[in-house]
């Protein structure tokens, strides 16, 4: 059995026995061999078997994969080859049973078994289905729901198209696009798109390289972020034409020309474009020529309510699962064979033709085409609409695409190609619709589509093999001793940022609650208001690396994350290139004055904010953790400034307003301020603490009650949703997306903790409202002119949503006989049990009440009011109505009652009590 010799300092030589499957080298937790040190990536390297040996590859690992001493992506391994991975040595050792063997003759295919050149492997296809499923079991792990965008993604990946993927910030576009090329095995990279974008940012440049031995210049093509399997084109309508015309030739020809050379890109390709549908200053429409190359127009909704509950639980814990492999490069360049290969019936054909001729106006046309359509759809359409009717039948494990198929594909394909005129405008038409409507308006062909064996073969136990997360997975125990400490440390460090900063209290707990939820801060304010001082203290008291960047107009993304400089060795001359780190290689980044800078510096911070590593010149370097960025903006409107796009404001998870000081905290600030005696900070915790707190958030337990009120909260904030506010639909353009469900379950959990609780009550829920929801929601025309702001309508939104009632929580399936009914009594506020008497009862008020008692719990028992006390059960007429007005009114203490129990002697009594009772 090969083994693996690990040479590590000075210790003794270490081996492993290499298995018959992958071995993931990292300092991943889940890699078989772990490595420490901040030179190894977290999937470094994998070995694996393969016919002709073991292979290695990197796992585009940060600073590469050396096999006896040469940079590599995937190597052959040989005996006694020497693989380092960051300053560790392993020797290969093949071992006695080493070398593959011969497969014996009889365990050959018979030459009858092998498809033929140009001929369906029909076992392919009836296995398709089971992989599509485990495809989709895997994708789940992580994406909840978007069950149609992840089908509709890959029946384009088998046709050999591209999607643009249309959604509002929030929906993890990205998050499902890279968890697919996961499961794939597929290389992913991702372009964030900005106004200031150059085509060469996407496709690669020329450098100016001289030749040490002949003295001779020449240019080296430098390849972009292209030259992948997947790429995530984020935002494309936010630059400008010329750069989105960089993607048209990758797009269709599947290469790169520059300086004259063509580049070949390695296939399988595809691009997935993410759009914005709100419309924004700074946007670029894309032209109809580049809408055309697409394959799917994906259309990326909200989730559903139960959806959304389970997003929260998934992702407000600390244990996240980890998608296995289910197809890989080669599997997918073998099943867009199959695809095109797929016979399609005539009738299918002619009912596609008919379908995309029929959104073209002129005669022949329906009436609402006409009417509503300014220009249909193009030939384009029609390839498109079989080719995906083509993947839709292979993914099903089926051999012929049916009329069905098509239908399933015309609203994805034809929704981007068709375009609406005025009439449609001004009657809320959309696309969308006119789709839709010729669905039903195009007849199917005379001539039925003939319909071939459909193969559902049985799916393996793939539930047990691929092992799905529970719905909340808790990864290890919640300290309560750490909680308890919690209490009285967030007290120090009150005491200790408030030696400098007078007042801004609420600030100081949001910026600690967001630090400890690994979450990130805007925080808004007008000039001198000590921003800066502040984020710095904390800094200070939390013992955490500090650094601060002035964002300018011409502050350029190397200035954050940093530059490769040209080194010439002295003792041989040799030139390389070194990563001088950037100031975002740090604990606390403080962004001043982030809208003053351009879009494309502003999303140098994107990558960093979600991922914790900096991507530069091909290799990707870990941050320090923990990381935070604290970025500072002016309210006030200055020339100069560029709006921060929807998707980075989306990645803050408190928007953090810095009003003001009261006049007795100012009085004390010219105080503090114009002495020479200055105090100094203690150190209360350290990134060891901090690193434990974001672990103990994660654990923290939330009940279902807690949940669902996140969840209604932020649901109630998108217009046009059933449930939400008539207010919200006459102010608000666009609402919140589940990120801030999310947040809002890890700022209450925050909030806890630094209350040195284990429970999250839906008060903390309303305290971390504002600051996660001021920024995520947009006011439309009408709230504008009116001056309505966020922070008015988040107030109205808390008073008008409330908290889910016990009826929330009653199975359905519960039956309605075996649920006795009982009186509905509103839950006491804590208010109305220490407030005095409403009013006294009053002898005059006859009107007799009923008494509501509990039901009797066996047939032989029974409650009876005392004789004696009949005469105080008279509520006055005014407690009626007050009751019915909704007040609180304190009656008088219920009568003696007597249990009468048939069997026992004796007859026990009950005190008197006293109710609170509303209507």
């Amino acid at each position: 059995m090969p083994i693996l010799r690990i040479r590590a300092g000075s210790g003794k030589e270490l081996t492993y026995r290499l298995p018959n499957a992958p071995v993931q080298i990292g300092r991943s937790p889940s890699c078989q061999i772990r490595l420490a040190g901040e030179r190894v990536s977290r999937h470094h390297a994998q070995i694996e078997p393969a016919p002709e040996g073991f292979v290695i590859t990197d796992l585009g690992s940060g600073n590469g994969t050396f096999v006896n001493g040469e940079r590599i992506e995937r190597h052959l391994l040989a005996h006694g080859d020497q693989v380092g991975v960051a300053g560790v040595v392993f020797v290969f050792d093949k071992g006695e049973a080493a070398e593959p063997a011969e497969p014996a003759p009889e365990a050959e295919p018979a030459p009858e078994a092998a498809p033929a050149e140009g001929a369906i492997d029909e076992q392919a296809v009836r296995n398709m289905k089971a992989a599509s499923e485990a495809i989709r079991a895997e994708v789940n792990k992580i994406i909840v729901g978007q069950a149609d965008v992840l089908d509709q993604v890959l029946a384009a990946m088998l046709a050999r198209g591209h999607c643009l993927m249309v959604g509002v910030p929030g929906l993890a576009k990205t998050l499902m696009v890279r968890t697919i090329s996961q499961v794939l095995d597929l290389d992913f990279k991702r372009v964030q798109f900005t106004p200031d974008l150059m085509p060469s940012d996407i496709t690669g440049t020329d450098i100016l390289e001289v030749d040490e031995a002949t003295g001779t210049r020449n240019f080296r093509f430098i390849k972009g972020p292209i030259f992948t399997n997947m790429l995530l084109a984020d935002e494309i309508n936010r630059t400008p034409p010329k750069t989105q015309a960089a993607l048209l030739e990758a797009m269709q020809e599947f290469s790169v020309t520059a300086s004259g050379y063509t580049y070949e890109i390695e296939p399988p390709f595809f691009v997935l474009a993410t759009q914005n549908p709100l419309e924004q200053e700074g946007t670029y429409p894309l032209p109809e020529a580049q809408l055309d190359r697409f394959m799917f127009n994906i259309l990326v909704d909200y989730p559903t309510e139960p959806e959304e509950e389970a997003i929260i639980k998934r992702t407000t814990y600390r244990s996240m699962p980890t998608p296995k492999k289910v197809l890989t490069a080669a599997d997918i360049l073998a099943l867009q064979k199959t695809v095109w290969r797929v016979p399609v019936p005539d009738p299918v054909i002619r009912y596609a033709t008919a379908l995309v001729r029929a959104s073209r106006p002129g005669p022949g046309a329906p009436d609402f085409v006409n009417q509503r359509v300014q220009c249909g759809a193009g030939p384009r359409a029609c390839q498109y609409l079989i080719l995906g009717a083509k993947a839709r039948a292979v993914l099903e494990g089926r051999l012929e695409a049916t009329v069905d198929d098509v239908r399933a594909c015309a609203i994805p394909v034809m929704r981007h190609r068709v375009f609406v005129n005025f009439n449609a405008l001004s009657e809320g038409v959309t696309s969308t619709d006119i789709v839709r409507d010729l669905v039903k308006a195009v007849p199917p062909p005379a001539e039925r589509a003939p319909i071939t064996r459909i193969y559902q073969p049985a799916a393996p136990a793939l539930e047990k093999e691929l092992g799905l997360p529970a719905d909340a997975p808790t990864e290890g125990k919640l300290d309560l001793d750490s909680l308890r400490r919690m209490r009285v440390a967030s007290a120090r460090i009150r005491d200790e940022v408030q030696k400098i900063i007078i007042g801004q209290t609420e600030v100081l707990d949001q910026i600690v609650m967001a630090m400890i939820s690994r979450g990130h801060c805007l925080m808004v304010g007008v000039p001198g208001l000590a921003k800066t001082l502040t984020v710095r203290t904390i800094a200070q008291v939390l013992d955490l690396d500090f650094k601060r960047v002035q964002f300018t107009p011409d502050l350029m993304p190397s200035d954050i994350t940093g530059t490769d400089i040209l080194e010439e060795d002295e003792q041989t001359g040799e030139k390389t290139f070194r990563f001088i780190r950037g100031p975002i290689f740090t604990n606390m980044l403080l962004a001043d004055e982030i809208n003053r800078t351009p879009p494309k510096t502003q999303a140098a911070l994107l990558e960093a904010m979600q991922e914790y590593s900096v991507t530069t010149s091909g290799k990707t370097y870990p941050l320090d953790l923990p990381f935070f960025v604290l970025a500072t903006q002016n309210p006030l409107e200055q020339e100069g400034t560029y709006p921060l796009p929807e998707a980075q404001l989306d990645r803050f998870m408190f928007n953090i307003w810095v009003d003001y000081p009261a006049e007795a905290d100012e009085n004390v600030i010219v105080k503090a301020t114009t002495q020479l005696a200055r105090l100094r900070p203690r150190k209360v915790l350290g990134k060891p603490e901090i690193l434990a707190l974001q672990d103990i958030v994660r654990r923290v337990p939330v009940s279902d009650h807690v949940v669902k009120y996140a969840t209604r909260l932020v649901r109630a904030t998108r217009p046009q949703t059933p449930g939400s506010p008539k207010f919200i639909n006459d102010w608000i353009y666009c609402g919140a997306g589940p990120r801030a469900c999310q947040y809002l379950i890890l700022g209450a959990k925050a909030r806890a903790v630094l209350d040195g609780r284990a429970n999250v009550s839906c008060n903390d829920i309303r305290s971390a409202a504002l600051p996660v929801l001021r920024h995520r929601m947009f006011t439309n025309f009408n709230a504008d002119s009116e001056g309505i702001n966020t922070v008015e309508i988040i107030k109205r939104l808390l008073e008008a949503v409330p908290e889910p009632g016990e009826r929330d929580y009653v199975p359905a399936s519960k039956p309605k006989e075996a649920v006795r009914p009982r009186p509905e009594v509103a839950p006491m506020p804590s208010a109305a049990r220490e407030a005095p008497l409403v009013r006294p009862l009053s002898p005059s008020d006859t009107e007799a009440p009923t008494v509501a008692v509990p039901p009797p719990s066996a047939p032989e028992r029974r409650i009876e009011a005392a004789p004696a006390a009949a005469a105080k059960l008279d509520r006055p007429k005014a407690a009626d109505a007050a009751l019915a007005a909704g007040q609180w009114v304190e009656e008088e203490p219920l009568p003696e009652a007597e249990i009468v129990d048939d069997k026992a002697e004796g007859k026990p009594k009950l005190k008197p009590r006293s109710k609170l009772r509303r209507r």
